[in-house]
């Protein structure tokens, strides 16, 4: 739901962030935000970020997506302090959760929810600046130019392991899906052996059901 709307709807102020700069009582929270929030251009040092990956792997953007192409087992959420850096700020809390065969929009929701449940907790202590940190170690980065979406296109040469990870990873149905020969793949799985029924990536069987429309 919109943010901006909700807080029209309650007859909330909604000020520009040159504005929030300006003010030393602000708690600022940053969800989702597109923009690098430079903390010298702040007069309060109350400046959060609910970030969607276990920091500090998986810093930057499309986060939902890189931990299931490289196979990880778990995702989750972020609460840190924002620094100069892209995503490096003192941790102050995190939420796991085990990834299975969840899809890169599954994945995003459920970092929405867990996301909503960690700020709930921690939002009356964030206002009253009552918490710790702990430094963050050497993680990894992945810019918004790293990923290239216009390569759904499934490459059967990899083996199924992998056909099948990107088929997870480029799965959001909001705004793509996955192809073969430029058919919309909707459901996919693992199968014996099965000329008839399947086809082949690089090391064995793969069920793959397609969409009517391209």
């Amino acid at each position: 739901p919109s943010l901006h709307g909700a807080a029209a709807k309650a007859g909330l102020p909604i000020i520009s962030q040159v504005e929030a700069t300006r003010d030393p009582r602000l708690c600022f929270l940053s969800l989702e935000y597109s923009e690098i929030i430079r903390p010298a251009e702040f007069a309060t040092g109350q400046l959060f970020n609910v970030h969607f990956s276990l920091l500090p792997h998986y810093r930057g953007c499309n986060t939902s997506v890189w931990p299931i192409l490289r196979g990880e087992a778990e995702h989750g959420v972020t609460l840190h302090l924002i620094d100069a850096g892209v995503d490096t700020g003192p941790i102050i809390d995190q939420r796991a959760f085990p990834l299975g065969e969840m899809t890169a929009f599954d994945a995003y929701m459920q970092c929405q929810r867990v996301g909503l449940e960690l700020l709930l907790e921690w939002m009356p202590r964030l206002i009253a600046g009552d918490f710790t940190v702990r430094a963050q170690g050497k993680g990894t980065c992945f810019p918004r130019k790293a990923l290239d979406y216009a390569r759904k296109e499934i490459d059967l040469a990899e083996p199924a392991e992998q056909v099948l990870r990107r088929i997870r990873a480029f799965t959001f149905p909001a705004y793509q899906l996955p192809t073969l020969g430029g058919r919309n793949i909707v459901e996919w799985s693992l199968e014996p052996f099965d000329e008839s029924a399947t086809v082949h990536a690089a090391d064995g069987p793969v069920y793959l059901r397609f969409s009517d429309a391209r």
